[in-house]
Parts: structure tokens; C-alpha cells; sequence
């Protein structure tokens, strides 16, 4: 593996800065060409296995759906038991989580009045919440002391940035 030493002198000069960035676009256009290269190599190993893939996708529904036809069939075969142990591995049923299903076309919605005066209130939520995004347009509508006084504030942050110039990569790699 190889080590790069980083030593970080203060730049003095903006031709010390021009430098900086020289090296960065550098350093930026050789890891864009190797995550370049990495993107084309699973390109062409997706290619490659894609077919033999979809093949054995489809072979492994078939078998799957044989097996489970016969375990239906049989039901004998697994006595009072949910699987049974085979010679190349174990086959049964399992129990999934619970979930609450409707047994009509009502809307989820549509059954929260009827499940609150049936069931009671407690099996109905309501969630409250800022509601930050309408804050966050409304913000020159709402006096910042109003924000002040609750605890609030709408700040915008400035971030350094740096955007080297990836559009020249091929006159690069000719000039090297």
C-alpha cells in the first residue's frame, strides 16, 4: 500500500493558491477516471453474468413453486409439525408477523372515525408536528422576533467549496 505524505504548509500567495487547485483538479480527475473505469468494469461483469442470472432466477421460481405444490399436497408428509428435514435441506411453513388487513374497499382513512367509535380513540393516531418546510418558505412573511421568542431561528450556513474543472480530462492525460 502506498503512503502519501500530506504536509500542509499556509499557502502566501494566490500562485500558492493556483497551485492548491492545480493539484486538487489534479487529484480530482484521477479519481473520477478510476471511479470511471471501476463503473465500466461492472458494467461489462453485469453484462457478462446477466444472462446465466436471469436464467437461474427463473429455474429456482420453477423448483421453488414444484416444491411448494407438493408440500400442499401433502400435508400428511409434516404431521403436526410446520417443516420437515430433508436430505439437501429443510422445507416448511412459516408464520409471518401479524399485520392488519381490510376486509372491505374503505379507505384507511375513511376507517379512522369508524375504528375510534367502535374501538375508542386510543387506536386511532394523530401525528403532531412543526411543520418546518412551510416555516422555512413562509420565513419572510414571519417576523424573525416571533421565531426568536419560541426558540427558532431559519439560519443559512456558508460552506468553503471547491469545483475543480473535470471538463479538460483528455487534454490532461494527453499533456502527461
Amino acid at each position: 500500500m502506498k503512503r502519501i505524505r500530506m504536509t500542509n504548509p499556509a499557502l502566501r500567495s494566490r500562485a500558492d493558491a493556483e497551485n492548491c487547485l492545480g493539484q486538487i483538479r489534479a487529484l480530482s480527475i484521477e479519481q473520477h477516471e478510476r471511479a470511471s473505469a471501476l463503473e465500466a468494469a461492472k458494467k461489462a461483469l453485469d453484462e457478462q453474468y446477466a444472462g446465466r442470472d436471469a436464467e437461474i432466477t427463473q429455474a429456482l421460481a420453477a423448483q421453488q413453486a414444484l416444491l411448494c405444490d407438493w408440500a400442499e399436497a401433502n400435508p400428511s408428509e409434516f404431521g403436526d409439525r410446520k417443516s420437515i428435514q430433508m436430505i439437501h435441506g429443510l422445507i416448511g411453513w412459516r408464520i409471518g408477523q401479524p399485520k392488519l388487513s381490510k376486509k372491505s374497499k374503505a379507505k384507511w382513512e375513511d376507517l379512522a372515525d369508524i375504528v375510534a367509535d367502535s374501538l375508542g380513540s386510543e387506536y386511532v393516531r394523530t401525528k403532531r408536528e412543526v411543520d418546518r418546510e412551510r416555516i422555512i418558505a413562509d420565513r419572510g412573511t414571519i417576523p424573525p422576533e416571533s421565531l426568536r421568542e419560541i426558540g427558532l431561528a431559519v439560519v443559512q450556513e456558508e460552506s468553503f467549496f471547491i469545483e475543480p474543472r473535470l471538463d479538460q480530462i483528455d487534454r490532461v492525460k494527453e499533456a502527461a
